[in-house]
């Protein structure tokens, strides 16, 4: 409660529902939770999907996303929920950061399911721990590391549904992963994060990227 500064810890996810590295999006009083990840790094990773009420608490369990992912962010676009990037992190496997994902899940909420994979587009750099958001109707994906190279990625790559094509934006003067992106009036921000794949150097720096017209 912004206006009374301060939190009320009233609902639980359900035990057999719980996992980190989820992608979550609010949509219609419902915040939607999709793939994610039960054991740390070490495995677990998940294609499962559910909304929350965060008025009455009601849990729901919906079908399950085409990939099991983790360490991603999925944004909406209209009537349609984008998870975007990420990876199956299996540090029991010796896979912490190699099985990223190219594929994009694209669930219809109109239709109630899953595209099929035919219909969804592939991110043209795969990474994980990337960032996601939606700005004028189109995906942007930014940040994020992989097995491919030791600096995190500086790329963003912007993805129109309506011409199904992808094009790029001026890169990040700094790679990154593990933050967000955020637009504030006519700019897009970052800020902080990790510079290399894995967990360092902790960044202390905000990039901003004025939006293209």
């Amino acid at each position: 409660h912004p206006k009374e500064d301060r939190f009320d810890f009233v609902h639980s996810i359900p035990e057999s529902r719980r996992r980190g590295g989820a992608g979550a999006i609010y949509r219609d009083g419902w915040i939607y939770l999709v793939g994610g990840i039960t054991n740390g790094h070490v495995d677990g990773c998940r294609s499962w999907f559910d909304r929350y009420s965060p008025k009455t608490g009601v849990w729901e369990i919906l079908p399950d996303a085409p990939h099991e992912r983790d360490h991603f962010q999925a944004a909406v676009i209209g009537n349609r929920l984008f998870a975007a990037g990420g990876r199956v992190t299996s540090k029991r496997d010796n896979a912490v950061f190699s099985q990223t994902i190219s594929k994009i899940d694209v669930y219809d909420f109109d239709a109630g399911r899953w595209l099929p994979p035919e219909e969804c587009p592939d991110l043209p750099t795969e990474r994980a721990g990337n960032s996601v958001i939606a700005i004028a109707g189109q995906l942007v994906v930014g940040c994020g590391e992989s097995a491919n190279q030791k600096e995190a990625h500086d790329e963003i790559e912007v993805f129109n549904p309506a011409t199904s094509e992808w094009k790029t934006w001026p890169s990040m003067n700094r790679g990154r992963h593990g933050t967000g992106l955020v637009v504030i009036g006519d700019s897009l921000f970052t800020a902080s994060g990790s510079g290399n794949r894995g967990g360092g150097p902790e960044l202390t720096t905000t990039e901003r990227l004025v939006l293209p017209k």
